[in-house]
């Protein structure tokens, strides 16, 4: 009993020897340890793309008279971007048209004449062979007929297609082409993204069971910040990074904003809230092992610590409870037991 006494009283001497020494009180600032509820947030890295690319060619192999937008430049809906040179187009429109002429010349000689047999055929004054050749070669003339109109409204659907227009909103990206050169029918002249941006990232097989289509992300590229959401998440990994490919479109001012495709985008994906002890990451010091300083009776005590995910400039902790006073200001020049004096709280 004697010892257990002395042992409690040499402990306090201890704890207070510097305060019995004449140690002066240190200023600090404290904040009341709480519980909070904050958003958890997955945090990853993702690179900006377009929603959409699209590769405009012409229909028919052509000369290229003209390239009427530059890369980077914005386009709209209907915008001119090519036309070809119509010499080649128009020519081949005037033959198409002197070849419907002939065929139709030819069908109504034909069909003229098959009626004249028909006719006669009737009377019985022709045989049954002279009016069946009669009526194959009115078919035959006719079946040309058709044909050569198709081919002439072909050709003439091919001349309305010597212009190239934008089918969306958007950025010229690639122009492979040059005025004068010639160019083949489907080989793509102009390249176009539309303006709907999209951030994708490769996300972690244990993050991508958390996520889920229009869930919310926040995003930040060049220091300018915005929101996104979800709009698809991939049922099958990348091959090589064996990560799951994840797609937010931009909802929010960044969509508004002209950046570079393949910009670095960090991002931020809400899964929820959870309640902890949060306190400012500044409060946090370390010697190998994290620490805090609370104030206990006028006194500077070391609390060990956990840090958990860190949400700007707050940190989740463990080893802190609620109502505890941590020393927010002034913790630099503290050592366990240091008297300390509350200020400006």
């Amino acid at each position: 009993m004697i010892l257990s006494a002395f042992a409690f009283l040499l402990g306090t001497a201890c704890g207070n020897k510097h305060a019995e020494e004449g140690e002066k009180a240190r200023p600090v600032r404290v904040a009341e340890v709480a519980k909070e509820k904050r958003p958890v947030r997955l945090p990853y890295i993702g690179i900006l793309n377009s929603q959409d690319i699209k590769k405009y060619a012409f229909k028919m192999p052509g000369k290229i008279a003209a390239i009427h937008v530059k890369k980077g430049e914005k386009v709209g809906r209907g915008t001119i971007l090519a036309r070809l040179d119509p010499t080649d187009v128009g020519f081949a429109v005037s033959d198409a048209e002197h070849t419907l002429r002939k065929a139709k010349e030819a069908y109504d000689e034909a069909e003229n004449f098959y009626q004249r047999i028909k006719a006669l055929s009737e009377k019985g004054s022709v045989t049954g062979d002279d009016h069946d050749k009669a009526k194959l070669n009115r078919d035959v003339r006719e079946a040309d007929y058709r044909r050569a109109q198709v081919d002439v409204d072909y050709k003439k659907n091919l001349a309305a297609d010597l212009r190239m227009y934008s089918e969306v909103e958007g950025f010229v990206i690639e122009i492979l082409n040059k005025p004068g050169e010639i160019v083949g029918a489907g080989y793509p002249v102009v390249v176009v993204r539309n303006d709907r941006q999209v951030v994708q990232v490769g996300v972690s097989q244990k993050d991508v069971k958390r996520l889920s289509i229009g869930m919310t992300a926040l995003l930040s590229v060049d220091g300018v910040e915005g929101t996104g959401r979800i709009s698809n998440i991939a049922q099958i990994p990348d091959l090589q990074s064996r990560t799951y490919p994840v797609e937010v479109e931009l909802t929010d001012k960044l969509a508004r904003s002209d950046f570079y495709l393949g910009s670095i985008v960090k991002v931020w994906f809400e899964v929820g809230e959870k309640e902890a002890v949060w306190i400012p990451v500044q409060a946090i010091q370390s010697d190998g092992q994290e620490y805090v300083y609370v104030v206990e009776e006028g006194y500077a005590r070391r609390r060990a610590v956990t840090l958990g995910a860190i949400e700007g400039a707050a940190v989740e902790v463990e080893g802190l409870a609620p109502g505890e006073k941590l020393v927010v200001e002034g913790m630099k020049d503290l050592h366990q037991g240091a008297p300390v004096g509350i200020v400006g709280r």
